[in-house]
């Protein structure tokens, strides 16, 4: 607590009481569900979870057939 001296009289100046809060974009969300599917269940077939474009991208890059891809 902090108090300062005005010309009308003192202000008290109290600390902060919240946390900063940060707001993560829709898409560090989806990534982060991901990495923790991918860690619960690694065996699951990523076409049950990924939409099929998506997969068709991540295998083309990995030069992986997208049937045989897992979590």
């Amino acid at each position: 607590m902090t108090v300062v001296q005005l010309a009308f009289g003192p202000l008290t100046v109290l600390p902060p009481r919240f946390e900063k809060r940060y707001r993560l974009s829709p898409l560090a969300v989806r990534l982060l569900q991901l990495r923790d599917l991918a860690r619960r269940d690694p065996e699951r077939p990523a076409h049950e979870v990924l939409d099929p474009d998506l997969l068709a991208v991540v295998a083309a890059q990995t030069g992986q057939s997208p049937t045989q891809m897992t979590m």
